[in-house]
């Protein structure tokens, strides 16, 4: 199943190449994402994913973090945030439903969260079309000022064609009702 996440769900990605690690605490690292995957919209802790690995809390965040790049909380909101942007993109759901089916404890935790992590709230990425990606990260707080004084252009007019003008002259009667001028 393609997520989004692309190299972030490769549990050698933050490793250097030297780093050895024992097959057994890669497969935990493993299984605690693919849990996470499948416990998205649930409460997990990080306790939780320890247990399910049969690691001490400890033990797991540092083989976690040494595995993947990132601490397995920070981690867990990348997921989050992945599928909430796919969700906006691909579906009429109102924002509090998301923000519920990721996991977040409510709406206003979802769009802090959100805004953060992206740079601008899930409705503007929603009628951004997900174009939020393509602007520097440095980029969106400015691009916030902007759009609340921006406005995009009214729509073209339709050109209307000017009044015909008085015709003068004789005028002779071409394939039934149409005139022409001579």
């Amino acid at each position: 199943m393609d997520d989004g996440l692309g190299d972030v769900m490769n549990p050698r990605w933050g490793r250097e190449a030297d780093d050895p690690v024992d097959a057994a605490t890669e497969r935990a690292v493993e299984d605690a994402i693919e849990i996470m995957r499948e416990k998205l919209g649930e409460h997990i802790t990080v306790d939780d994913l320890a247990r399910a690995t049969m690691f001490s809390r400890f033990h797991f965040s540092r083989a976690f973090q040494r595995i993947t790049g990132m601490s397995p909380g920070r981690f867990l909101s990348a997921m989050r945030i992945q599928e909430a942007k796919r969700l906006l993109l691909g579906s009429p759901r109102p924002v509090a439903e998301i923000a519920r089916l990721v996991g977040y404890p409510g709406a206003d935790a979802f769009v802090a969260g959100f805004s953060e992590a992206v740079g601008l709230s899930p409705g503007e990425y929603r009628r951004l079309n997900g174009l939020a990606g393509a602007v520097p990260r440095d980029c969106h707080r400015w691009m916030a000022g902007v759009a609340s004084v921006w406005t995009p252009p009214a729509a073209p007019t339709p050109a209307v064609a000017p009044p015909p003008a008085a015709v003068t002259g004789p005028t002779t009667a071409v394939a039934g009702n149409v005139s022409a001028s001579g």
